[in-house]
């Protein structure tokens, strides 16, 4: 409850209530003003400022906290104690450790906690967060202007090699924008959130038909959840689906897993119990501006293709390059960046992994520095142009010796081949 409405039992018992609920208390109950739960609890402790937004506050401050925190494991070791708002002025969330229970259970399937805490320190933490919007911007504009190049030779000179030629770079170079909107997803494109999951929308997601705040909760329960059950791309890096050859090849031709991968991201609803949205938040719902966007990159899309170049053009200039280049290439990378040819329990133990590949090979399948993929899962909060630098921070710490650095995304994929077929997980089925 807002501490603007009620003060806490302790307040009311001690008697040593302050002028208004947010402010220092004299009291023993938990609430704190900013700066008083800094200086008392420093690291046991954590409170943010958020300035007014037409949403639901416990909503707005844990998605700070999304963005902003180190470790999604220190949010799953904390509970909510107090909100406190001061009209005109801020919201505050004060949170503390939870009891040792929920902690033995948050941390069961926790194997990286280790990693966060000592591969980087905080002031490099920091320093690697910090963001360069211009960085993303000079990126957009650079593979929006190969796409639209693209479509550009094909209507000029319309015949089937420059269709062949614009489907790689259509494809190839949209999943590079996907891989700055999977930054947006994390709110780490632009320091405020609204002008963050404006532009993700406005020039990356919105031309599939995706919106930042409704469909980042799969991937952000993918974050939360890695390897467990409750993972949501579970499916794309689990063995249980991927036993055989034949089974294997389903999966990278997209067969087995479009459906699952689709549900997830576009049918999904917001799970009640979920932190970072509660069941009542205006999240889940899409607004008139969402449609409008949605709408118009349609109409952009499939009316300009159909109107510049024929009817045929949209499914093949802009579907079939979607699915060929960014659905399965990020399906391969996601199944490349966290398995293991052997059993799902064993391969839960670590299921971290970068690739130290050539370039041709980053650009196909891990375009904007994706193959540095255990430092992004480390700390989401860095962006994906200063991966390199944190991976080579963690390389050169020698408590890294844990984590896998693969040669080859391709390579890795004739060694899982000709692990087939894996008994265990057929029988774990």
């Amino acid at each position: 409850m807002p501490a603007r409405t009620t003060l806490r039992p302790a307040q009311q018992k001690s008697g040593l209530a302050p002028t208004h609920p947010c402010d220092p208390l004299q009291s023993e109950d938990k609430v704190y003003s900013r700066s008083t739960a800094k200086a008392r609890y420093g690291g046991r402790y954590a409170s943010f400022a958020v300035k007014r937004v037409n949403r639901n506050a416990v909503g707005a401050a844990f998605d700070l906290y999304f963005r902003t925190v180190y470790s999604l494991d220190q949010l799953r070791r904390t509970r909510l104690v107090y909100l406190c708002e001061k009209p005109q002025s801020m919201r505050m969330l004060v949170l503390e450790h939870a009891p040792a229970r929920e902690m033995a259970e948050s941390t069961t399937f926790s194997p990286y906690l280790p990693y966060r805490h000592t591969l980087l320190t905080p002031s490099q933490i920091r320093q690697l967060s910090t963001l360069r919007p211009w960085r993303a911007v000079a990126a957009i504009a650079f593979c929006w202007s190969c796409i639209l190049a693209a479509f550009a030779l094909v209507a000029f000179h319309p015949v089937w090699w420059t269709v062949l030629l614009a489907i790689p770079v259509i494809g190839n170079r949209y999943y590079a924008l996907f891989i700055i909107g999977h930054d947006g997803m994390h709110r780490r494109l632009f320091p405020s959130v609204r002008r963050n999951d404006f532009w993700t929308d406005l020039v990356i997601l919105a031309p599939i038909g995706a919106i930042t705040r409704i469909n980042n909760r799969n991937h952000l329960a993918h974050h939360q959840n890695l390897a467990t059950p409750q993972d949501p791309d579970r499916h794309k890096h689990a063995c249980f689906n991927k036993a055989g050859h034949l089974e294997l090849l389903e999966f990278l031709s997209g067969f087995s897993s479009i459906w699952k991968s689709a549900k997830s991201v576009y049918l999904a609803r917001i799970q009640k119990k979920s932190p970072a949205a509660p069941a009542n938040s205006a999240i889940s719902h899409y607004s008139l501006r969402d449609f409008l966007m949605l709408a118009g990159w349609f109409v952009a899309l499939g009316g300009g293709l159909t109107w510049l170049i024929g009817w045929w053009a949209y499914p093949v200039l802009w579907i079939l390059p979607i699915y060929l280049f960014m659905f399965l290439g990020d399906n391969f990378r996601a199944f490349a960046e966290h398995s293991h040819p052997q059993n799902d329990r064993d391969s839960d133990e670590q299921r971290m992994i970068s690739y130290i590949s050539n370039p041709f090979e980053r650009m196909l399948v891990a375009p904007m520095n994706m193959n540095y993929h255990a430092a992004h899962h480390l700390w989401p909060s860095i962006p994906y142009y200063n991966l390199p630098e944190a991976d080579r921070l963690i390389r050169e710490h020698p408590d890294s010796i844990g984590l896998e650095w693969r040669k080859s995304y391709f390579g890795y994929l004739r060694r899982y081949w000709s692990a087939l077929p894996i008994v265990e997980c057929k029988q774990g089925r």
